[in-house]
């Protein structure tokens, strides 16, 4: 009987344990689901809390976006009204027209824009001709002043030369002959022929060509040379020149008279030496202002 008890005790103390942590168990399983469930709570009501105020920011935002695109559209509306009205507008043949000159004037003046252009590069390029034509010119000139003080000394010096030349050469030889006199004139530093000759002998005839007569009387006539006719003794070629006008004269049979104007003096000494050489036989007479010569000539020959 004891024993049996005791065996029923130490059951129920078995069960009385077990019931005891199985309720401990399910205590500590429904202290862990509420705590759960309250956490759980508390953190979806601060979700939310931020969903909603994100919400909020984001609302505002897609409304502000929704009156941009509005508006946008609004303006792409009216952009269209008024392309199409525009379009309706040049299907009319006077606005077309009107259209067509416009562009043409506008490539007329694009062409003229560039012309100008160009244009003033061409200018730009003559200014800078122009100047260095300018400097270059300015350096001729005064190249040529140069040349001109050279040549104006060399002019001086040619005439000391030749003034002490004319000192330094003999007096012609004065001797008596029956040669046949011919005149020549010096004036105006050139060299006249009194009379004509044809070729083949002189003539008792004025030479015309290099006089004009300026007065004729019964005894004689008063003749003066004409500045532009003669031979130039300031000439390079004076030589060339004196030779072929007296290559006409026999300086076997003739003398030449020369009558020295006083604008002349220095030039006689250029005569007086090239007669010296060709040979001829000379008589210098000195024409002094307000004298007159005369040329006595053959029997049928007038005076001068």
């Amino acid at each position: 009987m004891s024993r049996k008890r005791a065996q029923t005790d130490s059951l129920e103390l078995f069960l009385d344990a077990i019931c005891n942590m199985f309720g401990g168990f399910i205590f500590i399983m429904l202290f862990v689901v509420v705590s759960i469930r309250a956490t759980r709570d508390a953190a979806v009501e601060r979700m939310r809390q931020e969903e909603g105020a994100v919400s909020a920011v984001e609302l505002q935002a897609m409304e502000t976006s929704l009156d941009n695109l509005r508006h946008r559209q609004e303006t792409l509306e009216k952009n269209v009204r008024d392309a199409k009205r525009f379009a309706e507008k040049l299907n009319d043949p006077e606005i077309a027209r009107v259209y067509e000159e416009t562009l043409q004037k506008t490539e007329e003046l694009r062409q003229t824009i560039e012309n100008n252009a160009q244009a003033a590069e061409e200018l730009e390029r003559v200014k800078e001709r122009v100047k260095s034509l300018d400097d270059e010119r300015r350096k001729l000139e005064k190249e040529l002043d140069e040349r001109r003080e050279e040549a104006k000394v060399a002019q001086e010096n040619a005439r000391d030369a030749k003034v002490a030349r004319s000192r330094q050469t003999a007096a012609p030889q004065m001797r008596a002959s029956f040669k046949l006199e011919i005149g020549v004139v010096l004036k105006y530093g050139r060299l006249y022929f009194w009379h004509k000759h044809d070729g083949r002998e002189w003539l008792q005839e004025l030479n015309d060509d290099d006089f004009v007569a300026v007065e004729e009387t019964k005894t004689e006539i008063k003749t003066e040379p004409k500045p532009w006719a003669g031979i130039d003794l300031s000439a390079p070629d004076v030589d060339a020149a004196l030779k072929e006008a007296f290559a006409k004269c026999d300086k076997a049979k003739e003398k030449i008279v020369v009558v020295v104007a006083g604008d002349s003096y220095e030039e006689y000494s250029i005569v007086r030496d090239f007669l010296k050489r060709e040979g001829f036989d000379i008589r210098p007479i000195t024409g002094k202002p307000g004298t007159n010569v005369a040329d006595r000539g053959g029997t049928n020959s007038k005076a001068q």
